[in-house]
């Protein structure tokens, strides 16, 4: 079994939390997850590497015309639960 493409809008409250439970409970039964979405390029809302701090209003001018604008991701403890669990999984032979 596979738990494919789930998340949560990252500036819901208790995001972090909702993403721990639900890599718990797919791990507690031996299952394999991916998932949704890292930097997609239309929509930022699920993108858990932004954190929880909004894109300023120069982003989204952007956006409408179409130029590139670099959003600064990070470390953060909204990506805690998938980064540790990557991290585990590079050290596994």
């Amino acid at each position: 079994m596979v738990a494919s493409e789930f998340g949560c809008h990252r500036l819901s409250p208790g995001c972090a939390l909702s993403l721990e439970d639900v890599l718990s409970v797919v791990e507690g039964q031996e299952s394999h997850w991916a998932f949704y979405a890292f930097q997609e390029d239309t929509y930022d809302g699920f993108d858990c590497e932004l954190g929880t701090w909004k894109a300023p209003w120069a982003y989204w001018r952007a956006q409408e015309k179409g130029r590139p604008w670099k959003l600064t991701r990070t470390s953060n403890p909204l990506l805690e639960p998938i980064a540790r669990r990557l991290q585990a999984a590079k050290k596994r032979p």
